[in-house]
């Protein structure tokens, strides 16, 4: 039941995945193979506009000094990965805060452009 959009545009920018909670907040999800700073930015970037915001990573990419990080940021932190079953695990490490600090404008661009993305399917 909840409504989720790929490749969001978001300003100049496009946000990775979007789902809605039941209560209406947009969630942002920024998934990367590879930790590097540029995924970091991209998730400050998506507290303009979301209620709360992930980075998804594969778990080896995972260290002690990247989840400091993402903590005093307030960014939540998933682990995908495939074990050798081949079904994907998905594990939530750092569940990420409410973002208190939304831009107005922003977030109704954002919403905008999930609701446009979306046009009312849900999954």
């Amino acid at each position: 039941g909840y409504n989720i959009a790929l490749e969001v545009p978001f300003l100049s920018r496009s946000i990775d995945i979007i789902y809605q909670t039941k209560s209406g907040e947009l969630v942002a999800i920024e998934a990367k193979m590879d930790y590097c700073k540029r995924a970091f930015n991209q998730a400050k970037y998506c507290l303009l506009g979301a209620s709360r915001v992930y980075v998804c990573l594969p778990e080896r990419r995972i260290a002690g000094n990247i989840r400091q990080r993402f903590l005093d940021m307030g960014i939540g932190l998933i682990h995908a990965d495939k074990p050798s079953n081949g079904r994907k695990h998905i594990k939530f490490v750092i569940k990420a805060n409410r973002n208190e600090n939304l831009d107005r404008r922003c977030k109704n661009l954002l919403r905008e452009a999930f609701l446009k993305k979306t046009k009312g399917r849900s999954i």
